[in-house]
């Protein structure tokens, strides 16, 4: 036994559910075994997901599952085209993960000591040369490390807006501070892509100056008509 959880709920009529009622018309009790197998491995995984893009793995999967390969290609797609698992990720890393499963343990997992898991992300994780150098500063000291390249959009979002490297990795160590000070459960700590937001969150860890100087300003907020005009004008 792993990390996981040793018990997820199974319901008296999830046979009448949707997933299982077409599972099992399409591929019979092989696809009713194949998915709460399934669904047992991800509880007993720390993460709640099932990572089976080596060949080993995915055939140890199909072999737990007592059923052949070319059904269990088609029992997962089916699972995609039903929402059951995230399709891209399915499509993109070969990675089992459920929304719903995870939602419905939230209660066990926010008990372990780290916390509910975060989604993986669904696209190839850009390469390490395509992030900036502040960026990858920023990464390091950031106490919450999930949506590495939704994260990067953002941040170049606001060094667009003006602020510099050194004023988005500072307020990045003083909010791991505050999280490290207040012990701050994983589920609670802000991901990336929101403490850089478009509401401009991480300004709270700024100095009022620097906070305030990379927003847009009024160009003509100093100006004023000289006072000779103005009498000129009044004769």
């Amino acid at each position: 036994m792993g990390k996981g959880i040793d018990v997820f709920t199974h319901d008296a009529v999830a046979s009448e559910g949707e997933t299982l009622k077409v599972l099992r018309g399409i591929f019979g009790n092989d696809g009713y075994a194949f998915w709460f197998i399934t669904l047992e491995y991800i509880a007993q995984s720390e993460n709640m997901r099932l990572d089976l893009h080596k060949r080993t793995e995915w055939l140890r999967h199909v072999a737990r599952c007592g059923v052949s390969e070319e059904m269990a290609k088609s029992i997962v797609g089916v699972l995609c085209d039903l929402g059951a698992i995230d399709s891209e990720l399915w499509k993109n890393k070969k990675i089992i993960w459920s929304d719903a499963f995870v939602e419905r343990a939230k209660a066990k997992l926010s008990r372990r000591q780290t916390g509910v898991p975060d989604k993986p992300e669904s696209v190839k994780e850009a390469t390490e040369d395509k992030y900036a150098h502040g960026f990858e500063a920023f990464w390091e000291v950031y106490p919450r490390k999930v949506g590495k390249g939704e994260a990067f959009k953002k941040y170049k979002a606001r060094r667009n807006d003006g602020y510099s490297d050194d004023e988005l990795l500072c307020a990045a160590k003083k909010y791991a501070d505050q999280c490290r000070t207040n012990r701050t459960e994983k589920q609670y700590i802000k991901h990336p892509r929101t403490f850089l937001s478009d509401t401009l969150p991480f300004t709270d860890f700024l100095e009022s100056e620097a906070a305030s100087h990379g927003r847009q300003e009024d160009p003509f907020g100093d100006f004023s008509i000289p006072r000779e005009y103005m009498e000129a004008v009044g004769k």
